[in-house]
């Protein structure tokens, strides 16, 4: 979009148009603007009251040349110098670009071509935006520095082999003392081989921002060209604050992510968080908190859950191009997480609220006449919690056929058939 630029000429005849309309009001300050910034508008305004209080009463000197003008008519007046002085604005055309595409027989041609390199197998690529999930203070910190020291070194991470390149850990958490504690554990006797792994610290840089900032400051930095994987953790930290529900602004950010992805080709990785409260009723890619923008739009996801035993996690994987790899369990050992094939996944670890539910909804249902219950949720009893709706919905139902009569919650009689 092109700018018109006004001739010198136009500039001056302009700034005395503009002069000549305010000289009565602001004489000292048109001819030394940077002088008595504090002092003489206050000065002027008072003698502009004394002015103005002497007209009202009928005493004194005759009104300047600029009093009795209203506000609005100066505006008028400055309105019209202007217009004459300025050349007329055109209307702005906006042009699209015509919508590109691809023939069948290109597509079949671009399907044979070289796929995005991988980063971590079976998980992400470059040019994709993959998310870490799991609840707060489930090591998905730990988990995710010791993916970045696989990458930057090219080690197997877990079972999955890596591509070796530059790594970008952007850290909203932790200040520089207590991110090179953690990393230092976790890397052990190889700590001092770690060469392509570079770290910023938000904490330690406010003014860094959020994406919209921190993507231009990243393209600015010539020493970041050859990274070939960003991590940033956590996600809330790099989002307007309570926008994690907002389908809109979630989608803008997470494009933001895709295009910044796509230009540098490389992978990026988010880490985000489990809302609180039990989710282990929820699918394994909707465990995540916030829209589910968020879950749609992202590439691969990795949840993290604890397992029944001790110190092991359940991983499990979501991926849109690649075959995903089985659940499995990693054992927290000496700082790092490893496979553990001796240990089956399970369903997590089930709090004492969540067994509360539990055991309610199987007295409920032992109560309710055994010819009605669905065999579903028979089944569905005995291997984990059932929402109380599935339960009063089915009760409301019986009740309907006047079978029961509910009399408050977990308490309703069976009405005897009359034959």
């Amino acid at each position: 979009m092109s700018q018109t630029l006004l001739p010198q000429n136009k500039i001056e005849e302009t700034q005395k148009a503009l002069r000549s309309l305010f000289a009565e009001e602001f004489p000292e300050k048109l001819k030394h603007p940077s002088a008595g910034a504090s002092e003489e508008p206050s000065q002027g305004r008072n003698q502009q009251n004394s002015s103005n209080e002497q007209h009202s009463s009928g005493k004194g000197a005759p009104p300047a040349p600029g009093d009795g003008i209203s506000r609005p008519e100066q505006l008028s007046e400055l309105q019209k110098l202007v217009k004459g002085i300025l050349p007329e604005a055109s209307p702005i055309e906006v042009k699209h670009e015509p919508l590109p595409f691809l023939s069948f027989a290109s597509l079949l041609e671009a399907a044979e071509t070289p796929p995005p390199q991988t980063v971590v197998e079976n998980f992400l690529r470059r040019g994709d935006v993959g998310m870490i999930g799991a609840k707060a203070k489930e090591k998905k910190s730990m988990f995710v520095a010791q993916l970045a020291l696989a990458v930057e070194s090219g080690r197997t991470f877990l079972s999955l082999k890596t591509e070796k390149t530059k790594v970008l850990l952007i850290d909203g958490e932790l200040r520089p003392h207590d991110l090179g504690k953690r990393l230092k554990k976790i890397a052990g006797p190889n700590a001092d081989s770690v060469q392509n792994l570079l770290v910023h610290s938000s904490r330690a840089n406010p003014e860094s921002g959020g994406f919209d900032t921190i993507l231009e400051q990243i393209k600015a930095q010539p020493e970041l060209d050859d990274v070939g994987f960003f991590i940033f953790d956590p996600l809330y930290r790099y989002i307007p604050a309570g926008s994690e529900m907002d389908c809109a602004v979630m989608q803008f950010q997470l494009e933001l992510l895709q295009r910044f992805a796509s230009e540098r080709d490389a992978a990026v990785l988010l880490v985000h968080h489990f809302p609180k409260g039990s989710r282990s009723s929820n699918s394994h890619i909707e465990q995540t908190a916030g829209s589910s923008v968020i879950s749609r739009m992202i590439d691969s996801l990795i949840t993290l859950t604890r397992n029944n035993s001790a110190n092991c996690t359940n991983i499990e994987f979501t991926t849109r191009h690649f075959q995903e790899p089985e659940k499995m369990v990693a054992r927290w050992f000496n700082n790092r997480f490893m496979i553990d094939p001796s240990v089956k996944p399970d369903s997590g670890v089930v709090n004492a609220q969540t067994k509360s539910k539990r055991k309610n909804m199987s007295l409920l249902l032992a109560k309710i006449p055994s010819e009605g219950i669905p065999k579903k949720v028979l089944q569905k009893s005995t291997e984990e919690y059932i929402k109380k709706s599935t339960c009063y919905n089915y009760l409301k139902e019986l009740e309907q056929d006047r079978q029961i009569r509910i009399e408050g919650e977990f308490v309703f009689k069976v009405i005897p058939t009359v034959f």
